[in-house]
């Protein structure tokens, strides 16, 4: 089971460090990734680096975070 948090729109597995730090009222279930990418969460950078998504921006592509120019 995985939980997105409502408001940054991450995506975490319930031994991830920042796990402890999330609200409880916050805390939306997702059975799979797919479920929840599909609702527009990302994947953490420290649990779930491999399911973060690249996100088309006005700055340019974001990935991680991070803006590129392109």
């Amino acid at each position: 089971m995985f939980f997105g948090n409502a408001r940054t729109l991450e995506l975490h597995v319930v031994t991830c460090q920042w796990w402890p730090q999330l609200a409880s009222a916050g805390k939306v279930p997702f059975f799979t990734v797919a479920d929840a990418i599909a609702r527009g969460y990302n994947g953490c950078r420290s649990c779930l680096p491999h399911r973060r998504q690249r996100l088309r921006s006005s700055a340019g592509w974001v990935s991680a975070g991070w803006v590129s120019a392109g």
